[in-house]
């Protein structure tokens, strides 16, 4: 990967981080008020954190790390499935508000420091 390029994974990654923050907030809100009917919506934000995980991989290559608690990600993830195999809407809102939005405040931000 060229500087450019890295420069932009970078930018992608750090509004990524947000707009996950951002999508989860909505679910939760969806679920609070008994409007969430989306799976869909679960769907992409696995596929979100999915994406979190293969760019910080990706990056570490490059030698540009931001701490990740994998351990941690994988939990959440297969916790996420679990509830949603047996439609458990406050477990979920559970998982999302409390466990998933503290992992969430928790990813540290690259910082991009190329011209």
């Amino acid at each position: 990967m060229n500087d450019i390029e890295i420069k932009e994974v970078l930018v992608t990654y750090n509004q990524y981080i947000d707009k996950l923050k951002q999508g989860t907030n909505t679910i939760i809100n969806e679920l609070e008020n008994d409007s969430y009917n989306d799976i869909e919506e679960i769907f992409r934000l696995v596929e979100g954190m999915d994406w979190i995980i293969k760019v910080n991989h990706l990056l570490r290559q490059q030698n540009i790390i931001a701490e990740m608690n994998f351990e941690k990600i994988i939990v959440l993830l297969e916790e996420i499935v679990s509830v949603i195999e047996i439609h458990d809407k406050v477990a979920l809102k559970d998982i999302l508000e409390y466990e998933l939005i503290t992992f969430l405040d928790s990813l540290q931000k690259y910082e991009i420091n190329i011209k």
